[in-house]
């Protein structure tokens, strides 16, 4: 049970750490979850799908 709490703290501390990551940077045109939390249908155990779109000028840089 222990285990399964510290994963839900450090998948939240993420996504508030992704979110704010990615407002910060101009490389980043949008952001979002997808799959179960997309849904809104995330439970204790579901992973982080992320989708990212890149600004033009940065992916040509890649």
């Amino acid at each position: 049970m222990h285990d399964l709490l510290e994963y839900q703290t450090q998948r939240d501390r993420l996504i508030a750490q992704l979110s704010t990551t990615l407002a910060a940077d101009q490389r980043f045109v949008a952001g979002w979850l997808v799959g179960s939390f997309g849904r809104n249908a995330a439970d204790a155990v579901s992973d982080l799908d992320l989708m990212v779109i890149v600004a033009e000028a940065a992916s040509a840089q890649l």
